[in-house]
């Protein structure tokens, strides 16, 4: 089983000193805010749409913690229940 935490409650720290405390933690994947209700603390939409380099960037340091991003993770827990 995969664990993922959606970042917003810890937006007082930088997703760069996040992501270290969550991999101590055994956490596998992240769903950062980018916006809407949770702020976007730890990802700043407008610049990473158009931008391939801050999108391999951030690719980059969520593979240094084997971090997985949302949909990178395989099919939805529900879904393997169902099998």
């Amino acid at each position: 089983m995969q664990i993922g935490v959606h970042t917003p409650p810890l937006a007082d720290e930088r997703l760069e000193s996040a992501l270290p405390y969550l991999d101590g933690l055994g956490v596998d994947a992240i769903e950062p805010g980018v916006g809407g209700h949770p702020g976007q603390d730890h990802l700043v939409r407008s610049e990473y749409l158009d931008d391939e380099t801050a999108q391999a960037e951030l690719r980059d340091l969520l593979a240094e913690y084997e971090t997985a991003a949302p949909g990178e993770i395989g099919p939805l827990a529900t879904e393997e229940a169902s099998r």
